[in-house]
């Protein structure tokens, strides 16, 4: 059988999700040719089979080709896809960052630039400042409903949907954020992977705004996709967002089950996922009581934005609240004030500076902001079952707001 007969072969069992068949003819496509497509097609298996590591050595594999067949169009696909793989799958924001700019050289004198959108997406998803992601997603937006490009509507959609929550606005982003969901779900997509990011925003905005209702209804939608394609990678990322939900309802033991099934899935799908599924089941044994099995899960993680809570929590259980409160200002500081997280960051930080003594005048900014911040909406707050051993987040809210009346 010729190469460009494997290769057929190989894309048809792409779009089915039968992932080994398509590893196969794709690498005997390769060992009678090596073509970008064949590269490109084993990049993406390789993901779906949540081995990000390979995916992106294929990936790059296949840009190198498309650059050297002079296909700007395809190469900066691909270059936009590694910008991707490196942020979500191996945690690696400074690769992020040089290959969305390489897609962006190699695409910019194009007009119009098909990649233009995908471009916007993926700026607003990387930055750091909440205005300006928001206009770049939403011109993203704009421009694939004028283009009629299904993934980057669906997706910008999601994005801006769970932005909108994270803010505080969890009417407004629940209601793009299911928008979204639905026309994916219901087949608009053209890309398979639009699926697994647009119901994993959906999980984690449930997740911010403890709504196991929502979740749970979705996930039963998914649940036709995940047994027809699979995917570890939307299996791990989307059940620890499921679990940190059954965990701020005190459904502690379905939430053990989820998060542990999120770290078996995880182990082999980059540092992402699986710091995540650490981080949520750190939240869950401190809210049990058992300091010193969170503290043995947090040890298995690097300095990370994703823990920075549950660490401050253990820390101050230890009587270590100046160390606590130096985890909490830095995490306050990298959310922002209109970010939903960080009202159970400056309510644990608050208690941190009451256990250690410093809550005068000085502070008063401090607590007068936690005021401000969106309480009632953040699932964080919502700490059901008994304190244990560790002070929780909302008798933190209790005591810092006491402090000002």
């Amino acid at each position: 059988m010729r190469s460009e007969e494997h290769l057929n072969q190989a894309s048809a069992a792409l779009r089915g999700g039968r992932w080994q068949d398509a590893r196969v003819a794709f690498e005997a496509s390769l060992a009678q040719q090596e073509t970008a497509e064949a590269l490109e097609g084993l990049a993406q298996v390789h993901w779906w089979l949540c081995d990000a590591r390979a995916s992106v050595q294929y990936r790059e594999r296949a840009w190198v080709l498309f650059r050297q067949g002079g296909e700007a169009v395809r190469a900066g696909r691909v270059a936009v896809d590694l910008s991707i793989s490196y942020l979500v799958n191996l945690g690696n924001d400074v690769a992020a960052r040089g290959w969305l700019a390489r897609a962006e050289r190699l695409t910019r004198r194009l007009d119009p630039n098909p990649l233009q959108g995908w471009l916007w997406l993926m700026q607003g998803y990387m930055s750091g400042d909440a205005e300006r992601a928001r206009a770049d997603t939403t011109r993203a937006l704009e421009l694939a409903q004028e283009t009629g490009d299904a993934d980057l509507e669906l997706l910008a959609l999601s994005d801006l949907g769970v932005a909108l929550v994270a803010e505080g606005r969890a009417e407004e982003g629940l209601a793009m954020l299911d928008e979204a969901l639905a026309g994916t779900l219901g087949g608009e997509y053209g890309r398979l992977d639009t699926v697994v990011f647009a119901m994993c925003n959906m999980l984690a905005a449930c997740h911010l705004v403890g709504d196991l209702d929502r979740a749970t209804q979705w996930c039963r939608v998914a649940e036709e996709f995940m047994s027809s394609y699979g995917c570890p990678f939307l299996y791990a990322r989307c059940r620890t967002h499921y679990g940190g939900v059954l965990v701020a309802k005190g459904r502690w033991e379905q939430a053990e089950e989820q998060l542990r099934a999120a770290l078996d899935m995880s182990e082999d799908a980059g540092p992402g996922p699986r710091v995540e599924a650490l981080a949520q089941l750190a939240d869950l044994r401190l809210r049990q009581g058992r300091l010193e099995e969170a503290e043995a899960l947090l040890a298995l993680v690097d300095d990370s934005s994703d823990v920075a809570l549950p660490a401050a929590a253990v820390r101050l259980a230890r009587g270590e609240a100046a160390i606590a409160a130096g985890l909490l200002e830095r995490r306050a500081r990298f959310l922002g004030d209109s970010h939903i997280e960080v009202a159970p960051t400056l309510a644990l930080l608050v208690e941190a500076h009451l256990a250690d003594g410093h809550l005068d005048a000085a502070n008063y900014d401090l607590v007068r902001q936690l005021r401000r911040a969106s309480l009632p909406r953040s699932s964080a707050l919502r700490r059901p079952g008994r304190p244990g051993r560790c002070r929780t987040v909302a008798s933190a809210r209790h005591r810092a707001l006491c402090a000002v009346v």
